[in-house]
């Protein structure tokens, strides 16, 4: 499934111009300069992004089939609930050999309804979840580089054929994302697991902090850092985690249950005053995130550098590493001193860029080191 092999689609159709439609509409736009794009939406938001140049044409839900007519490749970026009713329309819409992909968060559920309403269609269907997203929603808040360097995994039904599937992960590729292949079921169980289950700890964290609030009001004042990362995810919206809630359901509560249990064990650990390989394994786990599962499938090698509390300091780290052509994959604060600093992780594709960000880096005076 070498990228190189994937041909170029001439139209490329989203449905549904949210933050997930509205970036892959900008990513095209970039990577596929020559792609025409068509979308699809509620009749006012897709004339407002063919007048903003998101799309060369605008379509409503009730003209799938002029939106899909001459698409090779068709996106339904709607939640879940929505894709699934409009999977039989799209199918008798889009033309033969066509590759249609959802981006749901569940998989199980829409490629079963996919494999009834593409039985006898002309067109190929592809579940398709990137693990990727952003904290506020429409296309007006849509990022051509969303893609970079993420998990996107596919879901390949059998009638796929192996031709199709390397167009489609030809094309992913492209936009910077990293295909990965799963069963349906399979993919349910780990984001129940690595998405859905964070999501709700988040939430629960927040109602344990008010409830103890209420006793103290100067609790949720001393909030700092750690909370406030841990807590980030719970403003999300209830309308977009409805129907994952309810469609995942059974996976959610295994996972609830098999977390239970690990807290079950951390508060025996806590008793007995005996917590230290708890920690050690736990910050072991933590750094062997990077090489396997967040967002990146080979390994990288990184820094970690304790900067000052300063505006600007990012940018100096950046501009200095760009200077020398090195390139920073990835980013992530690690620790916030407030008022003081803090220490940030870089991670780079290679150790010779990780060597010379180390000694460039020194000698603008950062205290910096490898981790491993």
């Amino acid at each position: 499934m070498a990228e190189s092999n994937a041909p170029t689609p001439e139209q490329v159709t989203v449905i549904g111009l949210g933050l997930i439609g509205g970036s892959l509409c900008r990513a095209v736009r970039r990577f596929y300069p020559g792609v025409r794009l068509v979308g699809v939406d509620q009749n006012d938001s897709a004339a407002a992004a063919q007048q903003d140049g998101l799309v060369d044409q605008g379509f409503s839900v009730q003209n799938l089939k002029a939106a899909c007519a001459d698409s090779e490749l068709i996106f339904v970026a709607t939640p879940v609930a929505a894709a699934e009713q409009l999977l039989e329309p799209i199918a008798a819409a889009a033309p033969a050999g066509a590759v249609v992909s959802d981006a749901g968060s569940l998989k199980k559920s829409i490629c079963t309804y996919a494999e009834q309403a593409f039985r006898h269609a002309a067109a190929s269907f592809i579940g398709g979840h990137p693990m990727a997203g952003g904290e506020k929603s429409g296309y007006r808040h849509a990022d051509p580089f969303l893609f970079q360097n993420a998990i996107y995994v596919l879901t390949p039904g059998q009638g796929v054929s192996a031709e199709q599937l390397t167009f489609l992960s030809g094309f992913l590729r492209r936009l910077g994302a990293h295909v990965v292949l799963l069963d349906p079921a399979e993919h349910d169980e780990i984001v129940a697991a690595v998405s859905h289950l964070p999501q709700l700890l988040a939430n629960t964290l927040m109602h344990f902090a008010a409830h103890r609030n209420r006793r103290n009001p100067v609790l949720l004042k001393m909030a700092a850092g750690g909370f406030r990362d841990m807590t980030r995810i719970a403003s999300s919206p209830y309308d977009m985690w409805k129907d994952i809630c309810s469609g995942n359901r059974a996976n959610i509560l295994t996972a609830i249950d098999e977390f239970i249990a690990v807290l079950q064990q951390m508060r025996s650990l806590v008793a007995a005053d005996d917590l230290e390989a708890f920690f050690l394994d736990a910050a072991r786990f933590r750094l062997s995130i990077p090489k396997d599962t967040r967002g990146f499938l080979y390994q990288h090698f990184e820094l970690s550098v304790e900067v000052e509390d300063r505006p600007g300091i990012v940018a100096e780290i950046a501009v200095a590493l760009a200077e020398q052509d090195i390139n920073i994959k990835d980013i992530e604060v690690l620790k916030v001193r407030e008022n003081e600093g803090g220490t940030f992780r870089l991670a780079f594709a290679t150790r010779d860029e990780c060597n010379r960000a180390l000694a460039i880096l020194g000698q603008k005076g950062f205290r910096c080191r490898e981790m491993f």
